[in-house]
């Protein structure tokens, strides 16, 4: 379960991003636990093409959006490195009402936004809104590239639906 924090937040962005013109969807944590699994999300992270990453930035500055910023290895997780490396990874941050959201941007042939392209998404119902997720299955195959460990968790998660 989310918080009513988070739920205004995802309000927000999805009133704020018209999915036609930008196409994008929630991954990771709060991903997961909309879907139901045991997990306390710490953020919001979101994906959308590269190309459509300028337009976030744009559209939620008065949240004090980021300049697109390339994400950058990390010594301590090689798969990670090895990721960014293969497919160069950019993104957007900021804060909804202390709510701190990543939008994550890669070119159409990226790990998450090749995904986001074939249109491996559910759409998770909130009273009045709807948003575009990842599908639990989908997580997991991008998650084996970098955190097989989560990946599991997810079968894991699936297996005992």
């Amino acid at each position: 379960m989310i918080s009513e924090r988070f739920k205004r937040a995802l309000k927000e962005i999805s009133s704020t991003l018209d999915y036609k013109l930008c196409p994008w969807a929630l991954i990771g944590s709060t991903n997961l636990a909309l879907q139901g699994m045991i997990i306390n999300p710490r953020d919001l992270d979101l994906v959308m093409r590269l190309k459509d990453l300028g337009v976030a930035s744009k559209k939620f500055y008065r949240y004090n959006a980021s300049a697109i910023e390339e994400l950058s290895p990390d010594e301590r997780d090689p798969a990670w490195t090895a990721k960014l490396k293969r497919c160069p990874a950019f993104n957007v941050h900021f804060n909804i009402k202390g709510v701190s959201v990543q939008i994550l941007g890669e070119g159409d042939n990226g790990d998450y936004v090749s995904k986001l392209l074939a249109n491996k998404l559910i759409y998770t119902d909130l009273k009045s809104f709807k948003i575009p997720c990842f599908t639990l299955e989908t997580e997991a195959q991008v998650y084996d590239i970098f955190r097989p460990e989560k990946a599991q968790q997810i079968r894991d998660f699936l297996a005992s639906q």
